[in-house]
């Protein structure tokens, strides 16, 4: 196979060396939103962010301060007026979306390149780094705001709170619990009093609703009724000033209106959401008042994964539902995707309530619909059991919509589906989420799709055959080789007998069989097995494809290589490599581990810098194509301990090596802490190099974490660790 060594050494070399922190470009007030211009209120909180964060810390530590509350209640509103309010006085401010993991990736690298600390080729997760660093050790006074904070106990902030710095770091989270849950200041806000709330009201309607006949007492008694709640004490000024209705008929409509009376009496219907029912009166009563059109627009977009929807998705739907007709007839209202997409955090209370006030025979209607209109998009593999790794961005754009339907399809109850649809939708969602590393995801989708697999036909017991394959696999992967094998051979009972020996899903599933025999070092057995079928690819073999050819001389290049018959792996895995040099592109899942392979064959054969050749250039393709994966992690940590071999120990440590192999095991969604095993094989690592170099301290830390990882999954203790009493833990195929 021809490669360009200039690259791979250029990487080597930026794996390697330690580049010095660029000079930011500032100042940088990096702030999600403009300023409000009709912000009302909240004196005491902002005079409490004022007094946190007014002086500099006198520590060399961030000083913290948590706004929390119940959602709509103004947290964000008081956020970002503080943040613009100190514009004047800190040259660096930075809004950060906190709602996941994803989010604050994106805005902390978006922050990066603004203050121009991105490098070259370096990821997003990477560019953070680089921020919270420079935060770290900065004179600069920053300020630095969370908004909307899911998980009150900011275990998922952990990797992205600068540990130093003379900075603030102000948090916005609506759990109601969270008063309990922070270790530093917090400001609860509260709702509006009756009296602010009739005087923000009035700023939000016209006048003449608050001049009528005991107009004020009439908003004071609106107000109650919203609770006080900001948020939809303004909805329901919008409501006011676009309807034209009085207060008097909106407190008669919230008084009579059927709708409304049904919330109030269950207000389960909301319950765990993140707004309560004074909020959704309001749209209660703004929905009863919306035409056919707008409203059928809304019901589809409900069934819809909230922040997974895009302007293009909602167009397509659109033309998808409307069949192409663009006049009035369409029964969905385009000015309606304009709407839905201006809602942004709202949209959750849309859909909940869109969906309470449904008809059941409506919300079956379109929960079918949504299910068509995915099933005419999404990529499909069973039928040649190939993977969907050239369509991955595609399935990534609808695997939350997919897990939502999945979700609401057993909140609702709904039966009246076309089942061969649903599986084709269930099961490639979760094969997808399977290859990209979701394992509990996929898992728990896979077990729902079985609903929709007749067994007593042949093509339901087919289909049952890929979800065993699915369930084989997640075992394997979690290194539950007895269980793996019970699957894989269910699935190929009922392959052999449906599909005929030869058919390419046979093969395939027969393949995973021998990784099975691999994960049981039953080395001999796979040669055995594999040598005949492997001298019949030319012949009455030759019709599978070739990602299933390429695989049979992987696993005899597999099963060489722990029998120690080096140079029988290395002519196996080249000629995988031959075969598949046309087909596979050089940024795939495939050619990643075409890369491992041959960097730990060469370290059996003692060609240790060949071996970080591969090795190198492996991770480079794994971290582009597959992020956090658990692949990803086992390259990070073989090209460490490369390295480290090597002599290069100080290369072997940063972030971009083992410390990230140890940073991806565990953050994986892997079950039974089963990523734990790499965790600590990482540590154990980085503590046996951190000690020959002196840094005792940190050593020991790693070591102990080390220890209580192997202790925690039932392995004996011992006084002598070796890499061999990691790799237990861990599936054959990442060691």
């Amino acid at each position: 196979m021809s490669v360009d060594k200039s690259r791979h050494e250029e990487i080597r070399r930026l794996v390697s060396r330690n580049v010095g922190p660029k000079l930011p470009r500032i100042p940088c007030h990096h702030i999600a939103y403009p300023p409000n211009r009709a912000f009302f209120g909240r004196r005491v909180e902002l005079q409490t962010c004022r007094e946190t964060f007014g002086k500099p810390s006198t520590v060399a530590s961030p000083v913290f301060l948590a706004l929390h509350g119940i959602g709509g209640v103004g947290k964000t509103s008081i956020a970002l007026q503080f943040a613009h309010e100190q514009k004047e006085t800190k040259r660096v401010i930075l809004w950060v979306a906190a709602e996941s993991d994803d989010k604050i990736v994106r805005s902390l690298a978006e922050a990066a390149s603004l203050l121009d600390l991105h490098e070259e080729g370096a990821d997003a997760p990477a560019d953070c780094k680089a921020l919270v660093n420079w935060l770290s050790k900065t004179e600069e006074e920053w300020l630095l705001v969370f908004d909307n904070v899911e998980d009150p106990s900011l275990r998922m902030l952990n990797d992205y709170l600068p540990t130093g710095g003379k900075g603030g770091i102000l948090i916005t989270s609506r759990d109601p619990e969270s008063e309990y849950s922070f270790t530093f200041q917090g400001c609860k806000v509260e709702c509006f009093d009756f009296r602010e709330g009739q005087d923000f009201l009035m700023t939000q309607i016209p006048s003449k609703n608050g001049d009528e006949g005991q107009g004020k007492d009439n908003l004071a008694l609106l107000t109650t009724q919203l609770g006080g709640l900001p948020l939809a004490i303004k909805q329901m000024g919008s409501f006011l000033r676009e309807s034209g209705c009085s207060v008097n008929t909106l407190l008669d409509l919230l008084k009579d209106t059927a709708q409304f009376q049904e919330i109030s009496a269950n207000q389960t219907a909301f319950a765990g959401k993140d707004y309560g029912h004074t909020i959704a009166s309001v749209w209660a009563v703004s929905l009863s008042n919306l035409d056919s059109s707008a409203l059928n627009l809304l019901r589809a977009f409900s069934f819809l994964d909230p922040d997974g929807i895009s302007g293009s998705m909602l167009t397509a739907l659109r033309e998808f539902a409307c069949g192409g007709n663009h006049d009035d007839a369409c029964p969905f209202a385009a000015s309606t995707t304009k709407f839905y997409l201006n809602v942004g955090t709202l949209r959750r209370l849309v859909q909940t309530t869109t969906i309470h006030a449904m008809p059941r025979e409506e919300k079956a209607n379109f929960f079918r619909l949504m299910i068509r209109y995915i099933h005419r998009n999404h990529p499909q593999s069973q039928a040649t059991s190939d993977t969907l790794f050239d369509q991955w961005d595609t399935c990534a754009s609808y695997a939350p919509h997919v897990l939502r339907l999945n979700t609401l399809g057993k909140e609702l109850q709904i039966h009246e589906v076309n089942p061969d649809q649903l599986f084709d939708i269930y099961f490639n969602c979760s094969w997808y989420l399977l290859e990209t590393g979701s394992m509990r995801k996929a898992l728990g989708l896979a077990q729902d799709t079985e609903a929709f697999c007749d067994a007593q036909t042949r093509d339901g017991l087919v289909k049952r055959s890929y979800l065993y394959n699915t369930y084989g696999v997640v075992k394997l992967q979690h290194q539950d080789n007895v269980a793996a094998g019970e699957w894989f051979q269910k699935a190929y009972q009922i392959r052999r007998q449906h599909l005929g020996e030869t058919d390419a899903n046979t093969v395939a599933v027969r393949g995973n069989l021998m990784l099975v025999l691999l994960g049981e070092e039953r080395y001999s057995e796979i040669v055995d097995t594999l040598t005949p079928v492997r001298d019949l690819l030319t012949t009455a073999l030759s019709h599978i494809p070739i990602r299933m050819t390429s695989t049979i001389f992987d696993q005899l290049a597999m099963a060489f290589f722990y029998l120690g018959r080096y140079d029988e792996a290395w002519d196996h895995i080249q000629e995988s490599v031959r075969l598949s040099k046309d087909t596979q592109p050089m940024y795939s899942q495939g050619s990643g581990y075409d890369y491992f392979v041959q960097g730990n064959i060469r370290i059996g054969q003692s060609l240790l810098d060949d071996a970080l050749r591969l090795h190198t250039v492996g991770l480079e393709i794994r971290k582009k194509v597959l992020g956090d994966h658990i692949q990803t992690a086992a390259s990070c940590y073989r090209t460490g301990d490369l390295l480290d071999r090597l002599g290069q120990h100080e290369a072997a440590i940063p972030s971009e090596v083992l410390l990230e192999s140890h940073r991806i095991y565990g953050c994986l969604d892997l079950m039974d802490d089963f990523g734990q095993g790499g965790r600590a094989r990482s540590a154990w690592r980085v503590s046996s190099i951190m000690k020959m170099m002196g840094r005792w301290d940190e050593g020991c830390a790693y070591a102990a974490e080390a220890d209580n990882v192997r202790s925690a999954l039932g392995q004996e203790p011992r006084s002598c660790l070796e890499e061999a009493d990691f790799n237990v833990l861990l599936n054959r195929m990442d060691c």
